[in-house]
């Protein structure tokens, strides 16, 4: 067993989020640690110019005991103190359970996966405004256009289109110039990739590297946000 001591430090609020808390917190638990206090984020900067403030928080650990912790959090301009008998390394009053990633839903639902991965070099994308150089007629646009939503599109409300090429519609595709363009740029992108993985898709460069499509509906989660936003 190693003697364990008390101490606190202040540290990027990112060790209490995502995948992190898996990682660190299991090794500091499992030597008899514990959260004794913390204050959650709050922005920091020093004084220097051109200074880009971080998100940090401050923790104290010792010990596992039977004290009262406590919690800080800055609430609308005042400090709101919280105490309780265990504090979790998410930095909410409660047990300390871990949230680990794993690749199986744990219940009867489906799998999240990855959402429209291009791979294309911007070849694939276009805005509403590069939609009338591609110089296709309203039948065409329906064929070989569809809306795309990126996490940048999903939490800030954009527009944008893909090229969205069916095997069936390839040699079609190919007589329109503005198409047939785009599909060679992103050949030539593939091809020229070290990674041989990039090298196969050039056989199917009028593609995105992964398609997917909800049937009925789907459920879009942006794999980077912000904190100041309340919900999503």
């Amino acid at each position: 067993m190693h003697a364990v001591g008390n101490a606190a430090f202040v540290s990027t609020n990112s060790i209490c989020q995502g995948q992190a808390v898996p990682i660190l917190w299991p090794i500091l638990f499992n030597v008899g640690v514990e959260i004794k206090f913390a204050h959650k984020s709050f922005q920091w900067a020093n004084l220097a110019s051109h200074n880009a403030g971080v998100t940090v928080a401050v923790i104290g650990f010792g010990p596992v005991s039977n004290s009262i912790k406590t919690i800080w959090e800055d609430l609308d301009g005042d400090t709101v103190k919280r105490e309780g008998s265990e504090i979790s390394p998410y930095l909410i009053l409660g047990k300390a359970t871990i949230v680990a990633k794993q690749r199986e839903p744990i219940s009867d639902i489906p799998r999240m996966e990855f959402g429209n991965k291009p791979s294309d070099g911007g070849n694939l994308l276009l805005g509403p405004r590069e939609i009338e150089a591609l110089s296709i007629d309203r039948n065409q646009r329906v064929r070989f256009l569809r809306r795309i939503h990126g996490s940048q599109d999903f939490i800030n409300g954009g527009v944008r289109y893909c090229v969205w090429i069916e095997d069936e519609h390839l040699d079609e595709a190919l007589t329109i110039p503005s198409l047939s363009n785009r599909i060679s740029a992103v050949r030539e992108l593939r091809l020229a990739s070290p990674d041989k993985g990039a090298n196969a898709l050039a056989k199917r460069a009028h593609q995105l590297k992964l398609m997917r499509i909800g049937q009925r509906h789907s459920v879009a989660v942006a794999g980077i946000s912000s904190e100041r936003r309340e919900y999503l």
